[in-house]
């Protein structure tokens, strides 16, 4: 329900919600105080004789919450929004003003792009790149000195080296020693596996009276000999009718069990350092090879390397 009220300072008629009353609110119209009148208790018969129809009355329930409460607005907020509608505009203004001299403003000509000479082709000369091989990587030789090299379940060791006339076998007749000296190398295989049986084939090439012994021999693949300064030497060839003694030629060499090979080359050039022995492991079944590296002024001596 809400309580008419009529402001002391400007006349200005208002409404004022009943929780308003006895108190205070602000004139809409002028923003002065308005007193708030407690309602009597039959405030609610109201007649209509102002509107014109006297004598009836019309009783009227007014709900608090549907009539607007009066705003709480000083002078102060309206001169604070007018002011700031003001300073926009000006602001609009001088935005408008600044884009138009922009605007109109000449535009400064480009600067003349110099002429580029053309410049004369440069041809370059094709270069055929050439395919660089990879290097050669340098085999590894052990020094002989040094005991046995180890290749899986057998092992290969060089025993002696010896400058001197060679033991020759005929296929008739005594045995005799050869006409010039030779350079020999005993060579030592060791199968050690407890099971495996370990065939060889040989590392010198037969021929003559050796081939007609061993069909078999073609397999074998031969050792070969060099020095440090790049000398070869070639396995030795006797009369074809004549065997090297102890030379050795598909053998079997049974678990645990030993086997002395006898090499011999041409006599090596005197005063080089070490001679260079490579031993193919075709031989024993096995690939790649060992080299040895053995020292010269071990030639002639009784062993070359002891176990003990």
């Amino acid at each position: 329900m809400s309580i008419p009220v009529v402001c002391p300072a400007c006349s200005a008629r208002t409404k004022a919600a009943s929780r308003f009353a006895g108190g205070m609110i602000s004139c809409p119209k002028c923003d002065e105080p308005i007193p708030v009148p407690a309602p009597a208790p039959d405030e609610g018969a109201i007649t209509e004789r102002g509107r014109g129809r006297p004598g009836r009355k019309v009783l009227r329930d007014f709900d608090d919450e549907s009539l607007p409460t009066p705003p709480d607005v000083s002078h102060r907020g309206i001169y604070v929004l007018i002011g700031g509608g003001i300073i926009a505009l000006l602001a609009l203004v001088l935005t408008t003003v600044v884009l138009v001299r922009l605007a109109l403003q000449p535009k400064a000509a480009p600067a003349p792009v110099a002429q580029q000479q053309p410049q004369p082709t440069k041809i370059e000369p094709i270069v055929e790149k050439k395919h660089e091989e990879p290097a050669p990587v340098e085999p590894v030789y052990v020094d002989a000195l040094k005991g046995p090299v180890r290749v899986g379940d057998f092992d290969v060791r060089v025993l002696r080296v010896r400058l001197d006339r060679i033991p020759l076998v005929p296929l008739l007749g005594a045995e005799q020693l050869s006409e010039q000296p030779a350079l020999a190398i005993d060579v030592g295989i060791s199968n050690l596996s407890p099971t495996k049986k370990l065939e060889y084939t040989g590392w010198s090439p037969a021929v003559g009276l050796a081939a007609l012994e061993n069909p078999g021999s073609a397999l074998a693949v031969p050792a070969t000999l060099k020095d440090d300064v790049g000398n070869s030497y070639r396995p030795m060839q006797f009369d074809p009718l004549v065997t090297i003694k102890d030379q050795k030629r598909r053998e079997s060499i049974y678990p645990g069990g030993k086997l002395v090979d006898v090499l011999v080359f041409e006599v090596p050039v005197p005063k080089v350092s070490a001679l260079l022995l490579e031993l193919p492991l075709k031989a024993l079944g096995a690939n790649d090879s060992i080299r040895f590296r053995i020292p010269t002024d071990r030639i002639n001596r009784s062993t070359i390397y002891s176990d003990k």
